[in-house]
C-alpha cells in the first residue's frame, strides 16, 4: 500500500513530533529524577558528616572521599541547573531541551567531582609527607596498638610546629578506653625540642616546623611487661610507673626517614 508524497511527509512528521514528545517526556523525568537525587546526596553526606565527627572526628580516607564525593556531583549538579534554568528565560530553545540540559548538567558535574576527588587524593598524598596532624594520628593509631601488645609501630610522618605545641596522655587517650596514666610519654631517641613532663605531657619547644613519627607499644599486663617488650625491641629507656595487671603504654617521638 503507497501513500502519496504528501501523506508520507505528514505520517513522517508525527512520527517525529511523537519521538520528541517521548525523548522530551524522558529527559524531564531524568531531570527530575537526577534533581531529586542531588538533593539526597546532600543531605547524604551532611548525616554522614555529623554522624563521624559525633564519634571523634576521625573520618576514614575512603568515607571522606565518599562524602566529598556524594557532596560535590550533588552541589555540582543542582547548580548547573539552576543556572541553565535561568539561562533558558533568555533563550527560546533552551526553555524546553530538556535533553541538552540533562546532558550540560551530567558531563560538567561528572567532570567537577573527578577533578575534585583528584585533587583530594593529591592533597592527601603530598599531606601524609609532614602535614598529618600529630594528635590525630597518635590517637588513631594508640587506639590500634592496645589490640597487640608488645608490637611496635609508628605514624606516618607528622608535623609539629608553633601551633601544636604539645601532647599530653589526656587528649590522646580520650575515647581510647584507657586513662590517662595508662598512656606514658617519654624521649628514648633524645630528639632535640621535644621535653616530657612528668610523662603525661610531650612539649614541642622550637618555633620551627619539625617532621617526625610518633611510635608506640604497648603491654597488656602493665610495667613489667612493658618493660621487657622495650628491651626486645632496643628501645632505651625505663619506664616509671606503678601500673601492673592493666594496659599500659609507651608513646615516643622518633626521627623520621
Amino acid at each position: 500500500m503507497s501513500f502519496k508524497k504528501e501523506d508520507q511527509e505528514y505520517i513522517d512528521s508525527e512520527i517525529n513530533k511523537q519521538e520528541e514528545t517521548n525523548d522530551l517526556d524522558y529527559y524531564k523525568k531524568q531531570h527530575k529524577s537526577f534533581f531529586i537525587l542531588s538533593f539526597a546526596g546532600i543531605l547524604l553526606s551532611a548525616v554522614l558528616s555529623a554522624l563521624f565527627s559525633t564519634i571523634g572526628g576521625e573520618i576514614n580516607f575512603l568515607i571522606l572521599l565518599l562524602i566529598i564525593g556524594i557532596f560535590t556531583i550533588s552541589a555540582s549538579y543542582i547548580v548547573l541547573a539552576s543556572i541553565l534554568e535561568i539561562i533558558s528565560l533568555f533563550f527560546i530553545k533552551l526553555k524546553e531541551d530538556y535533553k541538552t540540559k540533562f546532558t550540560i548538567q551530567m558531563v560538567i558535574s561528572s567532570v567537577i567531582v573527578i577533578l575534585v576527588l583528584i585533587f583530594v587524593i593529591l592533597g592527601n598524598t603530598f599531606n601524609m609527607a609532614g602535614n598529618l596532624n600529630p594528635a590525630t594520628a597518635t590517637k588513631q593509631l594508640l587506639r590500634q596498638q592496645i589490640n597487640y601488645p608488645g608490637s611496635l609501630i609508628c605514624t606516618d610522618t607528622v608535623r609539629f610546629s608553633k601551633e601544636k605545641l604539645t601532647l599530653s596522655s589526656q587528649e590522646i587517650s580520650n575515647n581510647s578506653g584507657l586513662d590517662y596514666s595508662q598512656v606514658y610519654f617519654d624521649n628514648p631517641e633524645h630528639l632535640s625540642n621535644f621535653d616530657v613532663s612528668n610523662r603525661s605531657v610531650l612539649k614541642y619547644t622550637s618555633t620551627s616546623n619539625k617532621n617526625v613519627v610518633m611510635c608506640i607499644i604497648c603491654s597488656n599486663n602493665g610495667k613489667l611487661e612493658l618493660q621487657e617488650a622495650l628491651i626486645q625491641n632496643e628501645i632505651n629507656t625505663i619506664i616509671d610507673s606503678n601500673i601492673e595487671g592493666e594496659t599500659l603504654c609507651l608513646v615516643y617521638p622518633k626521627k623520621a626517614v
